[in-house]
């Protein structure tokens, strides 16, 4: 009887030490599945779905003359106390991921009032479109003569080494600094050909003044814009650089896009305007586009800085052979 119990209790003990092995590994296994489950949620949380090809909180038309007003009287009121709002130079959509990774170039000079108008404005429509962006204000230091050319052919090489969130541009936007879109339906996205996204200014009544024009707002892919040199850097004074790079889209892309009229309506912001500089430049077209435009601009980076938001570039231009001779004369300039 008592040999009878102790293989009864052998043979318990035995079937429990097997339960708890059995136990013991089902425990893993179940860790190891939770492990994964838990794993692959988070891999679904960082994998965003693709935002909409159509963004769908776009409004249309825009009260823009409205808005330049109440942002007039705002000034005049707080004067000396008024402040502009900061608004973010890089932005991503947190919900989705963007379809467009752009890079917005502004040159200008002497327009700070222009600039924070254009500033507080254009953010709002690039994440309504849903748009991956970052923001570059090149600006002239010094009195030599302007050269938007050159300054747009900077701006694009400081970008190329910044990209957003890591991503490269998929398209570069040259962008005036007093042009305001009045219909946020007027895509600042990478299109498949260059695209003039101004064409119909409210100072030139709404109308397309040549077919060749590219100037004021101009998008166009980053592949094509190497392909075409950049913008020439020998246009000194104000025009004659887009005239110039229209020229050179019809005579090697052979194509440019355009947003339907009602769409690519503009407001500029006012101001002094400047006598535009009048060249024979546009005859050398064929044989300045060959060169390397966009490396060899004659230009010394006075600062690259992020302190407003967005990136803020200031750059001494140079003519000639006074490259070697003008150095350091950036320390003294301000923005």
């Amino acid at each position: 009887m008592v040999e009878m119990e102790q293989l009864v209790s052998l043979d318990v003990h035995q079937n429990m030490l097997r339960n708890s092995v059995h136990s013991q590994r089902i425990l893993r296994i179940i860790e190891e599945e939770s492990e994964d489950i838990f794993s692959f949620e988070d891999r679904c949380i960082t994998l965003k779905p693709e935002c909409p090809r159509q963004p769908p909180n776009l409004r249309g038309k825009l009260l823009v003359r409205n808005w330049l007003v109440k942002m007039r009287k705002k000034r005049l009121r707080e004067q000396e106390s008024y402040t502009f709002p900061r608004h973010p130079g890089e932005w991503s959509p947190s919900h989705c991921t963007s379809r467009h990774s752009v890079a917005i170039i502004i040159p200008y000079r002497n327009r700070r009032h222009q600039l924070h108008l254009l500033l507080q404005f254009l953010p709002r429509i690039l994440k309504k479109q849903q748009v991956n962006y970052s923001i570059f204000v090149v600006e002239q230091a010094g009195n030599k003569t302007f050269n938007k050319g050159m300054l747009m052919n900077a701006g694009f090489m400081t970008a190329l080494s910044r990209p957003a969130h890591g991503v490269p541009y998929h398209c570069f936007i040259f962008h005036d600094s007093d042009l305001l879109t009045e219909d946020d339906r007027n895509m600042y996205t990478c299109p498949e050909f260059p695209r003039h996204m101004s064409i119909g200014v409210d100072e030139l009544d709404y109308k397309l003044p040549y077919k060749e024009l590219v100037g004021g707002i101009f998008a166009i892919k980053t592949d094509h814009f190497i392909r075409l040199n950049g913008y020439s850097n020998l246009y000194w004074g104000w025009g004659g650089e887009d005239d110039d790079m229209g020229l050179r889209v019809q005579e090697v892309l052979k194509w440019t896009m355009r947003p339907p009229d009602d769409l690519g309506r503009i407001t500029t912001i006012p101001h002094v305007k400047q006598t535009p500089f009048l060249t024979l430049r546009l005859r050398r077209l064929l044989k300045t586009m060959a060169k390397k435009e966009i490396q060899h601009r004659r230009v010394e980076f006075c600062k690259i800085h992020s302190e407003t938001g967005y990136s803020e570039t200031t750059i001494h231009t140079f003519t000639g052979r006074r490259w070697g001779s003008s150095r350091g004369l950036c320390s003294n300039d301000r923005i």
